[in-house]
């Protein structure tokens, strides 16, 4: 392992193309290391308008599959040690339109910039190098954009840019949706990080640095004030139901809206998961939701764990965690049905300072025809970008929260809607 005070500056030039790339590039440099596996680097960017209802959300992933180079290859090289890689680069735009229907399907475009047209800065003073060496998550130039300090520049020649660092993101993108229409996406954001208690992993994620948590988990924040425009005359891809080709929908709205950003790095995501965020607006504006849930694996096992954050006015952050000992209640988790019911305790033996004694009841629903249509989302796994399962989402489900104040015998009750609902992996085959 190794700590760098270098930045990172990937630039690559070839010829554009929406399809994955298969690229393979030798890696050279001082500041390479060998890396026995692949890993990935993702961010998730969800706006919600609670004026209008307008809801939206950016996906980019990077993926590097790692070869050990041989013997032989080595013995032929000045260096000693050595790798090479081959890169995956994802963008996922989804949006749901608050003029259509509730049950209307959730419009996405699933695009796959080529690494040769992007360049990826990591830091303040750009580094070139015309064979750069793999970016490594122990350098703090490289942690940093995940953990909210540093910054990171993604520009893609064929998709825009994406820009990220401790007091702001911004995004610039564009693609073609129906009959080649152009379409154009502009958000920008300042970033308003999250205090410590918002760090979902807790304890656990002491333990990333010894390679026991192959997906760390961050939230960088909840709720950035956004200013967004997005005009896509014919949608962001070809509309397509069940197989066959439709009408996409157009979308020309703009507008302010809260933001919420998380970050994902790791080889690859748990076996099967749930996840649910969320904004409240009218009577339960205040209220954010994040509740994520799965077969995670620490070292040699992968129970199922939950985390849930839950920001209320006028009160407390709450936040839950099976690791931490707080029990959660399955009541129903059923893919069939698009319904998850949960419930959180405190065990009474476990003291929890400058917590109340508070259990949640959370009931999320949403209808069958809400999810996106054309495949889902791709989510990284040890040989790729994937969405065999991959993920299916919702950006039109309900949140039915209890929230129970049991020194004081009282309780809260909140309703949201227009949230993310999304069955991952092996979730999306079993009931619970």
């Amino acid at each position: 392992r190794r700590a760098s005070g270098h930045s990172r500056h990937v630039r690559h030039a070839g010829q554009a193309s929406l399809m994955r790339s298969d690229l393979e590039r030798p890696i050279s440099g001082e500041d390479s290391v060998d890396r026995q596996h692949p890993f990935f680097d993702g961010w998730f960017m969800r706006l919600t308008d609670l004026t209008t209802g307008f809801t939206m959300s950016v996906v980019l992933g990077l993926y590097w599959s790692v070869f050990r180079r041989s013997w032989s290859q080595r013995l032929r090289s000045r260096r000693k040690k050595g790798t090479s890689s081959r890169q995956e680069h994802y963008l996922c735009i989804s949006a749901r339109d608050p003029t259509l229907n509730q049950t209307e399907a959730l419009h996405s475009a699933h695009l796959f910039p080529r690494p040769e047209r992007t360049t990826l800065d990591f830091g303040e003073a750009p580094l070139s190098m015309s064979s750069p060496d793999i970016p490594l998550h122990e350098s703090p130039k490289w942690a940093g954009p995940i953990t909210g300090s540093g910054s990171m520049m993604y520009d893609s020649e064929e998709h825009g840019t994406i820009e990220l660092d401790s007091s702001k993101v911004a995004c610039h993108l564009h693609g073609l949706g129906e009959n080649q229409q152009p379409w154009t996406l502009d958000l920008e954001a300042p970033l308003i990080p999250q205090p410590d208690r918002w760090v979902p992993e807790g304890w656990v994620g002491k333990f990333g640095r010894f390679g026991v948590l192959p997906c760390r988990y961050m939230i960088l924040t909840t709720a950035s004030e956004a200013r967004y425009s997005l005009q896509a005359p014919g949608g962001l891809a070809p509309g397509e139901v069940q197989g066959r080709l439709e009408a996409a929908p157009n979308f020309n709205v703009e507008g302010n809206a809260q933001l919420h950003v998380e970050a994902n790095y790791g080889e690859c995501f748990p076996d099967g998961w749930i996840y649910a965020q969320g904004h409240g607006r009218g009577d339960s504006e205040g209220v954010r939701l994040v509740l994520t849930g799965g077969r995670f694996e620490i070292g040699p096992v992968k129970p199922i764990t939950w985390i849930l954050c839950l920001e209320l006015p006028g009160m407390e952050p709450i936040h839950f965690r099976t690791t931490d000992l707080d029990r959660c209640e399955v009541k129903k988790l059923s893919f069939e049905h698009k319904v998850v019911d949960v419930e959180f305790r405190r065990r009474r033996w476990v003291p929890r300072r400058g917590q109340r004694k508070t259990s949640v009841g959370l009931c999320l629903t949403a209808p069958e025809s809400s999810f996106g249509q054309n495949g889902g989302v791709y989510v990284p796994t040890p040989l790729g970008f994937d969405r065999a399962p991959g993920a299916l989402e919702s950006f039109a489900a309900s949140a039915s929260i209890e929230v129970k104040h049991h020194d004081e015998e009282a309780s809260s009750f909140f309703k949201l809607d227009d949230i993310v609902l999304e069955f991952g992996g092996s979730f999306q085959q079993q009931n619970l």
